[in-house]
């Protein structure tokens, strides 16, 4: 009596009357989650999980559609199938929702780059297009010895599907594809990729270790987004990855001395046609102290191989390096002078170990101001400094670190143009040197237009939960300040493409085109109308990162996310678990510029944030 008292109170609250006839539901296997919408309507007037094969339900007379989840023989849950549309009258009727007219087999194939059958490939799979129940069009699939797998999944549909390898030696595959009537199959093939081969040697193996396996990381890079941890699969001392071809840095870091510390290294490695076969020896590893000891954790250590600059992980004031060029990059707080000192220069290391000293003296130490010129006029600024943070504007932040003889890079965030704080998307970047006087660095941003823009879709306005900026060239930012409909940015005069998701509106991502003219004026529109379309990953919609005052908000699909967070080194600061709506608090972490990394299935999503 309650649960009929209830679903009445639903139904008004729909605009239906409480006149209402029995419908039962029915099916050849156990209803998991059973959707039921008004025609029209894009809020369904009825969840439930009746885990049964038979459910009956109170229906105002009209036009419905339902479709469910199912639960199959097997224990596993089938997603989201097809739309079905019925009609209610005065009369109690029955509704049949089996799997043989509400889905169709996807069959997919994995084979490696010999075309060999690939075992034990995870799968997943999400809709590009997209309803109210959105996640639910969402499954995973495995491949068995043969390395095929069959999945189920609703018809007429379009998917985006990704592999993942649990062992982490092959690389993420993805590829789209329509489900028809009959169902469709799907290859998926490692064809045209190559695999390196990576034998590590002279490392510091402790007694309880198995000698026959290497005892460190191993984690390779394209040089701009994370990949993947290399792993020897119980091969011994060989780490080895299957990959496109490309130019990657490998990282490896393995315990060294009896007392834990370890040796960094990093070598460059370039795929291009071939297996790639490499031997690195760290036997020639040499101590690496830097004073003062108080340094710890307050810097950033760089390796350097022609014009690669590759930051390597210490997070104590001592560890081991192979023999080459490096640079030491950080900074200090004074708190009786109660500003940052922030210090940046070269090492060599040779054949001995080695005490490299950071002057801190604040005599040796020297003001640099970013001169930033707008068509309007000098600005005010928030810039990084190899990391860390530099602003300056007036009546608003004002924070100005000395810095000391040597190299640096910076990247210029925000400005404040009349007093008006504008969001550089496409962020300003360039080089400076400091050498025994105050230096002044002009930022030409003249060719910048300075703009209010608003997101509008069918006339009203609307904020993003998600949002990335492409331009003419194919480079593609996420910004994070500009999910807000008014927001203030600095972008040159030409086209650029939005994508992203939407806050508080749950029909899916949109696209649309921003056109920043050279006369441009104080405030652009642009309008996302009509029905919301795909984006390249079809996974944004469920799994996403937002950065709120208290830390990291997460947006994730039923079940369990994993969070990690690195500093500018690579170091990874922390790593937990994480669901859809849970935020993870960062207050605890110091002042610098961070990466987040969500991960759930084969999906991940990074984010690039600054803690102030």
């Amino acid at each position: 009596m309650m649960k009929r008292m209830l679903l009445c109170s639903l139904l008004a609250t729909a605009g239906l009357t409480a006149e209402a006839t029995e419908i039962t539901f029915t099916s050849d296997l156990d209803f998991r989650q059973l959707y039921v919408f008004a025609e029209g309507e894009a809020v369904p007037v009825s969840v439930t999980e009746p885990q049964t094969s038979s459910t009956t339900l109170d229906l105002a007379p009209g036009r419905y559609y339902v479709a469910a989840t199912l639960d199959s023989d097997d224990g596993n849950t089938y997603p989201l199938g097809a739309m079905k549309t019925f009609t209610v009258s005065d009369t109690p009727t029955t509704v049949s929702y089996t799997t043989s007219e509400n889905y169709v087999p996807v069959r997919f194939t994995v084979t490696d780059e010999n075309g060999h059958p690939l075992k034990g490939i995870a799968i997943d799979a999400g809709a590009d297009d997209f309803s109210y129940v959105r996640f639910e069009y969402s499954f995973h699939a495995e491949t068995g010895d043969d390395g095929t797998v069959t999945a189920l999944a609703a018809p007429g549909m379009s998917f985006l599907c990704s592999t993942s390898d649990p062992g982490q030696h092959y690389t993420s595959l993805q590829q789209r594809f329509s489900t028809g009537s009959e169902g469709i199959d799907v290859a998926l093939s490692y064809t045209g990729y190559h695999c390196i081969s990576l034998t590590v040697t002279g490392y510091y193996v402790p007694e309880w270790d198995d000698p026959a396996n290497f005892s460190g990381s191993a984690t390779l890079t394209d040089g701009n987004q994370f990949a993947f941890n290399l792993n020897n699969g119980g091969t011994g001392h060989t780490l080895w990855a299957v990959v496109p071809d490309g130019r990657y840095d490998l990282l490896l870091r393995s315990q060294h001395d009896e007392e834990g510390y370890e040796v960094v290294a990093t070598t460059p490695l370039v795929v291009n046609g071939a297996d790639v076969e490499q031997t690195v020896d760290l036997s020639g590893a040499r101590k690496v102290s830097f004073a003062p000891d108080d340094l710890s954790g307050d810097f950033t250590l760089y390796a350097t191989n022609g014009d690669r600059r590759v930051a390597l992980t210490t997070g104590t004031n001592r560890t081991y390096l192979l023999p080459g060029s490096y640079e030491l990059a950080g900074a200090f707080y004074d708190m009786a002078t109660e500003r940052r000192y922030i210090f940046g220069h070269p090492f060599h290391v040779t054949d001995a170990a080695l005490t490299v000293s950071v002057a801190t003296d604040h005599a040796l130490y020297h003001d640099v101001t970013l001169d930033v010129s707008t068509a309007r006029g000098k600005a005010g600024y928030q810039a990084y400094v190899n990391g860390s943070e530099v602003a300056y504007a007036e009546g608003f932040i004002k924070s100005l670190p000395a810095i000391a003889d040597g190299s640096y890079t910076y990247t210029v965030t925000n400005v404040w143009v009349d007093k008006t704080q504008y969001v550089l998307p496409l962020t300003q970047e360039g080089t400076f040197t400091v050498s025994g006087a105050d230096v002044t660095v002009p930022v030409d941003l003249t060719d910048h237009r300075f703009f209010t823009l608003h997101y509008t879709r069918d006339g009203k306005d609307f904020d993003f939960s998600n949002m990335n900026l492409t331009d003419s060239e194919g480079r593609t930012v996420h910004v994070e300040q500009g999910g807000l409909s008014g927001v203030r940015f600095g972008l040159r005069p030409g086209t650029y493409r939005i994508n992203g998701t939407l806050e508080f509106d749950l029909t899916g991502s949109v696209s649309g085109t921003l056109t920043v003219p050279d006369d441009c004026p104080a405030e652009l529109t642009v309008d996302f109308t009509g029905k919301p379309t795909g984006i390249a990953d079809a996974h944004a919609e469920t799994l996403t990162l937002r950065v709120t005052t208290d830390g990291l908000q997460v947006g994730a699909a039923p079940g369990t996310a994993t969070l990690d967070l690195y500093d500018t080194t690579g170091r990874r600061v922390l790593s937990k678990p994480a669901t859809g709506g849970a935020t993870i608090s960062t207050t605890h972490l110091p002042a610098g510029v961070y990466i987040a990394r969500l991960r759930q299935g084969a999906t991940t999503r990074n984010l690039k944030f600054a803690i102030r």
